[in-house]
């Protein structure tokens, strides 16, 4: 840990979109670099945490949830969460790692798999 990180002073928890920002525009903790990500990759996971606000916190606007291009989606995030493995796999054990790796390469599959186009920003 950096001995210039200020401890917390309360409570909050940044949003998701606040914290994929930081991740971007922040070098990451023992890597040295920013996440990097194509505006592809960023659109298909923000509609993704889109989608995640929709099922976690019902708003009734319809019966149906538009899916189309979910592996594409679920193959972006895993490779962003692939590229901040980094730098947290310290704090996990070997066979976290490894479960971690496989679950990675089986969203590529899958994204491979099931190509589509992505939405438009």
């Amino acid at each position: 840990m950096d001995p210039k990180t200020n401890a917390p002073t309360g409570d909050y928890v940044l949003s998701f979109g606040e914290l994929l920002e930081k991740a971007e525009n922040s070098p990451l903790e023992l890597q040295n670099s920013r996440l990097q990500l194509t505006s592809e990759q960023r659109t298909d996971i923000s509609k993704l945490n889109e989608f995640r606000g929709d099922l976690e916190h019902v708003k009734p606007r319809t019966w149906s949830l538009a899916v189309g291009g979910l592996p594409r989606m679920g193959a972006n995030v895993a490779r962003a969460f692939a590229a901040l493995l980094p730098s947290f796999s310290h704090q996990l054990e070997l066979e976290e790692i490894a479960q971690v790796e496989t679950a990675v390469a089986m969203f590529e599959q899958l994204g491979l798999k099931h190509p589509s186009s992505p939405p438009a920003p």
